[in-house]
């Protein structure tokens, strides 16, 4: 695959590794290619990935909606972007893990803000489910079947970004399929 220029970083789709991949350019644009479908749902050509482009890209294309990207992360069938001004996030809702808040699990295909949230430090995606890096303080939202948003109840999916509690020091998140952890700053080792 040539991207028009070098990426600053690629992004693979997880749960198809064969199915999309994209590049954050250094002038913060986006070009993606693949099929688009969204893992584990009826395929829909592009539109999950890469609206308004509605067909197959068999070379790295522009995004038209997505500039001034900073992070690019893929889960299972959505994808987040974070920019000097918010967190955008698009695809498959099931779980609410667009941050969107209230009770809708609607697909969106293109970039929508995820409601709170102003510029991060890191963004971080597991299958169904988001988190984000703000300073120390991190925040998550999606899928909390298994406890991986970090609230304290096992209370359904979380519709917007909460901050997880007894965290004030992180320095890196990584998520998985179910499972969120962060990396604290360690005094004096």
């Amino acid at each position: 695959v040539t991207f028009s220029s070098a990426p600053v970083a690629v992004v693979l789709d997880p749960p198809e590794p064969s199915g999309v991949l994209c590049g954050v350019q250094d002038d913060g644009t986006v070009e993606c290619a693949g099929d688009g479908t969204l893992a584990g749902q009826t395929p829909f050509g592009a539109n999950g990935y890469f609206s308004p482009v509605s067909h197959h890209l068999v070379v790295p294309t522009a995004l038209p909606l997505l500039a001034d990207v900073e992070f690019m992360r893929m889960g299972d069938g959505f994808a987040c972007v974070s920019t000097s001004a918010d967190v955008q996030c698009w695809g498959d809702n099931s779980q609410r893990q667009l941050g969107q808040g209230g009770p809708s699990t609607v697909d969106t295909y293109t970039p929508v803000p995820v409601l709170g949230l102003a510029a991060v430090d890191e963004l971080a995606i597991g299958a169904r489910h988001a988190c984000v890096r703000t300073g120390g303080s991190v925040q998550c939202w999606g899928d909390n079947t298994d406890g991986q948003v970090g609230t304290a109840a096992f209370n359904g999916d979380q519709s917007i970004p909460v901050g997880v509690p007894l965290i004030a020091d992180a320095v890196e998140l990584a998520l998985g399929e179910r499972h969120s952890r962060s990396e604290e700053r360690r005094v004096g080792k």
